[in-house]
């Protein structure tokens, strides 16, 4: 006879949130957090091990719909979406926070378009790299206003940026089709997987999946 399977005993006793959890990423401190990025009302929070609210409160003003660690250390958190800012300070669709739960001033971000706002919907984190996926066609370096620092970069839904300085770099696969976007990533080695809604990355044929060398 087939049977219902009970709670998961093994998981902590988590409360819920009161609209969507689009992401989540665990750090591997000890003990570990999690991360919860969404529509609900604080948009982006933490958890600790017993499933009770840290109180870390970033406030993002829109969606968080991406996060991510990094793997060798997670002594980082990258939080990606449709905000402009957390709190007073400008972040541009990304944001990057120590395991403290401060805002660093890594400041990169994607550039906004009032006719087709940008949304980052995917990351993969290296110790070197942040690989970012999404819709939206320029990526570059903002101030804590908001304003671009230099020239911005053309790169149409997926873009690699230095996980320490937040340069961009030249990684730029180019997804395109009707109404191309990224919207997941998964790396592995020196292998970037990208999944979303596509029918070319760097113009070869490739129908809504790729594998890509993540150092060209």
């Amino acid at each position: 006879p087939s049977m219902t399977p009970g709670p998961d005993t093994r998981a902590a006793p988590l409360g819920g949130a009161d609209g969507p959890v689009h992401a989540l990423a665990v750090s591997s401190s000890n003990p570990p957090t999690l991360y919860m990025g969404g529509d609900f009302s604080q948009r982006l929070t933490a958890l600790d091990a017993g499933g009770s609210p840290t109180g870390w409160a970033p406030a993002p003003d829109a969606s968080v719909a991406a996060l991510a660690t990094d793997p060798s250390s997670a002594s980082s958190i990258y939080a990606g979406g449709e905000f402009s800012s957390l709190g007073s300070v400008a972040r541009r669709g990304l944001a990057a926070f120590d395991t403290s739960g401060a805002l660093l001033d890594w400041a990169s971000g994607v550039a906004p378009d009032p006719e087709n706002p940008p949304l980052v919907r995917a990351l993969a984190a290296s110790e070197s790299t942040v690989y970012v996926g999404g819709r939206f066609d320029a990526v570059g370096k903002f101030d804590a206003a908001g304003k671009p620092q230099g020239e911005l970069h053309n790169r149409a839904g997926l873009a690699a940026i230095d996980a320490t300085m937040g340069d961009i770099r030249p990684f730029d696969p180019a997804p395109s089709g009707d109404n191309a976007q990224v919207l997941s990533l998964a790396l592995l080695d020196s292998t970037l997987y990208v999944g979303g809604r596509f029918g070319q990355v760097g113009g070869q044929a490739r129908a809504n999946l790729a594998a890509l060398d993540a150092a060209s």
